[in-house]
């Protein structure tokens, strides 16, 4: 009896990665717009300043949660009214109502430590962003419990186009204020977006029982997601303490190129793998199955992406920047590689979450909060801002041979298990890398438009002439599962029509 229903799981998981994918390319293009807008718009200095601000955003993003809501996804029972009504009261709105008043009232502290006192009033603004989050209701936790990812996105595009509005504001009025208004602008949208989506209204209640049911788990997703987002903002809270705003600017822009390749992993892991994993609880072969078969297809995707962006670069930022921003270039190259890294030994975490080990999860995030720690507060002040590009390269590179040990601890698989779902992608992306970074040698002086279409180019055609053979020869089982998901997702839709 357990087969159709892992069918139909796994036809949701492949339809359901589709949406994902159609909004991260939605929140991946509204970034961009919003780096390339606020680039051209403000000076490198004000540029840091804007940079700032996203970091703060993203704190309050992620430590305004007691872990309820992934604790409620994570239920082997369905969360009935009482638990969703506290995860509401204690989740969204009681930890956002304390964050605003902490944001506003050490708003001048916050300027200080990036050394920057314009910030102080953008900061006070900014407080209305966890007010305006803590009234979404809790469309996320039912729908990713039904697997329902085409609805879930929606919140998710709602976000992006509601801060898309705003961004060309940027133009007229250059000032880091711009991004403050698109951050509001774009939450209220989705809290909106929550109510027609799920036209359910919470219940002020925080139920007893309820609560000590989803605390067990909710605190370690907590520490977790405290270890989490302040690992991801590290490098960025210590180059604005070392080096100043100025360098943050340099490095959040050089960042965010590659950062487009950890969001794919972030949405499938939270939005897709991680309540499949948590339903699959009882067949750990399964999961594992599935683990590999996620991690083949990534590699497949995330290694020829992280390539291109090293190997043009230097062509790519003169056509979406102004001058000025050539000190980027290295943190695009390195930082894309980086992303890379991150996000193949990072695919396992939502299998480990999945299945109730958060503690492991939590400590492979402490041990690289450290040596990001350790490498940046080494090298930073030696190097510069390419000095913590080495850093976070550096710390990513040490998280592959504990991702392995961790994963054969918590799932049995093995590292040549792990290496062998990777090694075709790979022997593509390098012969790719090899005779794109050729013919563009020959093209140098043509203009980097003519260079970027010739590397792009040659690239794809010598990945995919290289990969196809490869996996016809392997003939792998898992990618005929992702192509059979495919096929049944795509007549599951049909059938809808």
């Amino acid at each position: 009896m357990r087969e159709p229903q892992a069918e139909t799981i796994g036809t949701r998981v492949v339809s359901g990665s589709v949406w994902v994918l159609i909004g991260f390319a939605a929140n991946a293009l509204v970034n961009l717009a919003r780096t390339v807008i606020l680039a051209r718009a403000l000076s490198v200095e004000s540029y840091g300043v804007a940079a700032a601000i996203l970091v703060v955003s993203r704190l309050l993003g992620g430590l305004g949660t007691m872990g309820l809501e992934a604790a409620a996804i994570q239920m082997k029972r369905e969360p009935d009214a009482l638990v969703l009504d506290t995860v509401f009261t204690v989740d969204r709105l009681l930890v956002k109502l304390v964050q605003a008043v902490a944001v506003f009232a050490f708003a001048p502290a916050i300027a200080s430590f990036f050394g920057a006192d314009e910030l102080v009033a953008p900061l006070r603004g900014l407080a209305l962003l966890p007010i305006v989050m803590g009234f979404e209701n809790n469309a996320s936790v039912v729908l990713a419990r039904k697997l329902e990812m085409r609805r879930r996105i929606r919140l998710d595009l709602a976000t992006a186009f509601g801060g898309a509005v705003v961004i060309p504001a940027a133009l007229v009025y250059p000032s880091p204020w711009v991004v403050v208004v698109s951050l509001l602008v774009g939450r209220l949208t989705r809290t909106i977006a929550s109510y027609v989506i799920h036209p359910v209204l919470p219940r002020l209640r925080i139920d007893r029982a309820a609560l000590a049911e989803l605390f067990p788990f909710g605190r370690f997703v907590f520490l977790q997601n405290l270890v989490l987002i302040t690992r991801d903002q590290l490098d960025k809270l210590l180059i604005a303490a070392l080096l100043g705003t100025a360098s943050l600017g340099i490095f959040e822009l050089g960042q965010r190129l590659g950062a487009q390749i950890i969001a794919i992993v972030d949405n499938l892991a939270l939005k897709v793998l991680f309540p499949v994993f948590a339903r699959s609880q009882d067949t750990p072969e399964l999961g594992v199955h599935r683990y590999l078969t996620t991690l083949e297809v990534l590699a497949t995707m995330v290694l020829p992406t992280a390539a291109v962006l090293a190997l043009g670069a230097d062509l790519i930022m003169p056509l979406l920047f102004r001058h000025g921003w050539d000190a980027a270039v290295p943190a695009v190259q390195l930082l894309s590689l980086a992303a890379a890294i991150r996000v193949l030994s990072g695919a396992s975490r939502p299998l480990i979450r999945g299945f109730g080990r958060s503690g492991v999860d939590l400590t492979l995030d402490l041990a690289l909060f450290a040596s990001i720690a350790l490498f940046v507060a080494t090298l930073a002040p030696w190097l510069g801002v390419l000095g913590a590009v080495y850093a976070v390269f550096a710390a990513y590179l040490l998280q592959v041979p504990l991702s392995l040990v961790a994963t054969r601890a918590c799932l049995g698989v093995r590292p040549a298990e792990v290496l062998g779902a990777v090694a075709r992608p790979a022997l593509a992306t390098g012969v790719a890398s090899m005779a794109a970074f050729a013919a563009r040698h020959p093209l140098g002086g043509r203009g980097p438009l003519i260079e970027l279409a010739v590397l792009a180019a040659t690239f794809a055609v010598v990945y995919l002439g290289v990969l196809v053979p490869l996996e016809k020869h392997a003939d792998s089982a898992r990618l005929r599962d992702v192509e059979a998901a495919l096929r049944a997702s795509i007549a599951r839709m049909r059938r809808r029509r």
